[in-house]
């Protein structure tokens, strides 16, 4: 990997530590958390993987999939074209109605990162009882998820944006990306350098001054702002999640 200048403060992630306004004070003036969305894929034509049947027996990619038994079919696209979303709160209604919101949604990026937990053991397997047997991935951790590029760019042309900077995730590699591509009916995007995957770690527009970014072993979109883009569009029409307060810094979910 090769070594570069940390990143300028207007498109690096900030740190877990430090509240996120007083951090981007001067930069950007509101947070948004955007909850990754849990996702299920129906059973591409023609392809030999694994499936699952849900409660209504319809057949889905199963969880356990392999990642490379998908031979030369686009299953990225696939995915980003024809998935099916699961909300937090509708996952959480789904296992545990009885748990407060903050501890399931600790349960959640713990078993989707981390694995089991003893504090959250029992509220971890109602997670993985229901997804896997509804056949729901968990939420994509540190990239842009697939299923999420048709809102992110509904949300980026509310801006009135026809293009962003993509940056992988340490932000030495970049280029810049129309929004119209991140449409639901357009294939799925990646950085293009043979050096990495491509996965798209960040987005930024320096006018009216948004970023948005991917954290590794986190389940959530940061989305950071001025006051002339929060003016124009607002995240929480786009996106579930939560906003910032003066006091959240990065690992917002102990702060819940």
């Amino acid at each position: 990997m090769r070594k570069a200048a940390p990143p300028p403060i207007e498109i690096a992630e900030a740190p877990f530590d430090t509240p996120l306004l007083d951090h981007w004070r001067g930069v950007f003036d509101h947070v948004f958390f955007a909850f990754n969305p849990l996702f299920r894929v129906p059973v591409p034509p023609g392809q030999s993987l694994k499936t699952t049947s849900d409660d209504d027996g319809t057949l889905w990619v199963s969880t356990d999939h392999e990642a490379n038994a998908y031979d030369a079919f686009d299953f990225f696209t696939w995915e980003k074209q024809q998935s099916e979303t699961l909300r937090w709160s509708d996952l959480h209604s789904h296992v545990a109605p009885d748990a407060p919101f903050k501890d399931f949604a600790i349960a959640l990026w713990l078993i989707s990162v981390l694995g089991f937990q003893d504090a959250y053991r029992t509220l971890q397997q109602r997670i993985l009882d229901y997804t896997e047997r509804n056949a729901w991935f968990l939420p994509d951790e540190n990239q842009m998820p697939m299923v999420m590029e048709s809102a992110i760019g509904a949300f980026l042309s509310a801006l009135g944006l026809d293009q962003v900077t993509a940056y992988n995730e340490f932000r030495w590699d970049k280029a810049p990306l129309a929004v119209r591509a991140l449409a639901k009916d357009r294939p799925f995007n990646r950085l293009q350098n043979p050096e990495w995957k491509g996965w798209i770690g960040a987005l930024h527009a320096p006018d009216p001054g948004v970023l948005i970014y991917w954290s590794f072993d986190d389940i959530t979109t940061c989305i950071a702002m001025t006051d002339k883009a929060h003016a124009m569009a607002k995240p929480e029409d786009f996106f579930e999640g939560l906003r910032a307060t003066p006091a959240m810094c990065a690992n917002f979910l102990r702060q819940l």
